[in-house]
C-alpha cells in the first residue's frame, strides 16, 4: 500500500483532533509508521500506545527480553517521544511462554522509569485473555470484536474487564476489511460462511445501512470500549468513520450474526 505521505499524516492528525480522537496506535511492524507520526508536531497531543516486536518463541530469554527493551528505545526515537502512553506485548502468547515473566519485568521497569503510562497485552481469544488475566497485572487488553466476532463479548470477559477496570481497546473493527466488502468480491475461502454473509447483506439492504454505518453501529451499541482501533491511510477514511459513527439507529439484538468458528472470525487462521 505504501507510506501515507507527511503532509497526509498531517490532514489525518489534524482533522482527529478535531473530532475529539486522542489515541494513536501503531506498532514497530507496522512499517514506518512510528517514524511517519514521529515527523508530525501534532503527533505530540495525543496517546501514543505501541507494541512490543512479536517474538514468537516457546521459551523467552533474558536476551529475549532485552530484545524487547531496546525495540521499546528505537520506537520512543522514532516516534521523536521520552514516553509513550501505552506498550501493549503484541503476540499475547509471547507473556504465556516459559520465561515470559522475562518480557513483563521489561514492561514493568518502563513503567517504573517513566518511558510508558500504561501497558498491556494484544489477545485474540478467550484461552490467551484468560492466561495473562491469571498471570499479570495488566492496564490495558487490546481485543477483537465485531459483528461477526462476539466471542468476548458473549462470554462475559468485556464485563470482567471493565470490572476489573482494565481500559479495553477494540481492534478488527470491520474483521479485516471482510464486513465492508460486497458479497461478489468475497474470497472463496469465505465459502462456507456464504449463508451467514447474504443473511447479513440482505439485512443491512433492508435497514438502509451500508457496511461501514453497520459496523459502527454494532460498537455503538454493545461495546462499550474507551478506544476503536481502526486503520487508516487517507483522511477520506478517516471522515467515512467519522460520519458513519454520527448515524446512530440503535439495533437492538445483534446476535443472529455472531460466528463462533474462529476459521471465519480469527484473520490469523485464514488461508487466502
Amino acid at each position: 500500500m505504501g507510506r501515507t505521505p507527511p503532509e497526509e499524516v498531517a490532514k489525518i492528525l489534524d482533522f482527529a483532533i478535531q473530532q475529539g480522537i486522542d489515541v494513536l496506535d501503531t506498532a514497530p511492524a507496522y512499517g514506518t509508521s512510528e517514524s511517519a507520526l514521529g515527523e508530525v508536531e501534532s503527533c505530540r497531543r495525543f496517546r501514543v500506545v505501541t507494541k512490543t516486536p512479536m517474538l514468537n518463541m516457546r521459551r523467552i530469554s533474558a536476551e529475549d527480553a532485552g530484545l524487547v527493551s531496546r525495540t521499546l528505545a528505537e520506537s520512543l526515537r522514532r516516534l521523536r517521544t521520552d514516553v509513550v502512553f501505552g506498550c501493549i506485548v503484541h503476540q499475547c502468547d509471547d507473556l504465556l511462554a516459559e520465561g515470559g515473566e522475562c518480557l513483563y519485568a521489561v514492561l514493568l521497569e518502563a513503567k517504573a522509569n517513566g518511558k510508558v503510562q500504561k501497558i498491556g497485552a494484544s489477545v485474540y481469544d478467550a484461552r490467551q485473555l484468560d492466561g495473562v488475566l491469571g498471570r499479570y497485572e495488566l492496564d490495558i487488553v487490546q481485543l477483537p470484536l465485531n459483528v461477526f466476532d462476539q466471542r468476548l463479548l458473549r462470554s462475559g470477559h468485556l464485563a470482567e474487564l471493565r470490572t476489573r477496570k482494565i481500559e479495553v481497546h477494540i481492534r478488527s473493527v470491520f474483521l479485516q476489511g471482510l464486513l465492508l466488502m460486497p458479497l461478489e468480491e468475497v474470497p472463496p475461502y469465505f465459502a462456507p460462511w456464504n449463508p451467514q454473509l447474504r443473511r447479513y447483506h440482505a439485512w443491512l439492504q433492508q435497514e438502509n445501512l451500508t457496511p461501514l454505518q453497520a459496523a459502527l453501529e454494532f460498537m455503538n451499541c454493545v461495546a462499550a470500549a474507551e478506544t476503536l482501533v481502526c486503520g487508516i491511510n487517507t483522511l477520506e477514511q478517516l471522515e467515512e468513520i467519522c460520519a458513519a459513527l454520527r448515524h446512530q439507529r440503535l439495533v437492538s439484538d445483534w446476535q443472529p450474526f455472531c460466528v463462533d468458528d474462529p476459521a471465519m472470525v480469527n484473520p490469523s487462521l485464514w488461508k487466502l
